[in-house]
């Protein structure tokens, strides 16, 4: 996902960010909790800082989430899609995570998780 991501980036003349694994572990955390529970919002399962801030990433966090799209390109067009998903994508915070899960009756559950690092430890792993 996040080569797509990245790819998206670059065709709107942003740099590309790299992954991070609190945030990854954040997102995928939420891909699942979504599909086991079928609640599809930000909010819930303690809302996106709250998730990052558990798998020890520092800082601020934006998040998209998408349900029901069958491949990266599906997920990725309906951000690109959305004013909001798309300023996600090409805001300028350095790192990203992304998970994916899908539940019993087959619906896809897409995360994007995008991380302005505060700590010097976060910042260390994105050089």
């Amino acid at each position: 996902m996040l080569d797509r991501n990245n790819q998206w980036r670059a065709s709107a003349g942003m740099v590309p960010q790299r992954l991070h694994p609190a945030l990854t572990r954040a997102a995928q955390d939420h891909a699942n909790y979504m599909a086991r529970t079928g609640s599809f919002s930000h909010h819930s399962n303690g809302g996106p800082l709250s998730r990052a801030s558990r798998y020890g990433f520092q800082g601020l966090v934006r998040e998209n989430i998408a349900m029901g799209q069958v491949t990266i390109s599906e997920a990725f067009q309906s951000w690109r899609n959305s004013g909001g998903h798309w300023a996600n994508i090409c805001c300028d915070a350095p790192a990203a995570g992304f998970g994916y899960a899908i539940d019993s009756a087959g619906n896809g559950y897409w995360v994007g998780v995008y991380g302005y690092p505060t700590s010097l430890d976060d910042q260390r792993e994105q050089a």
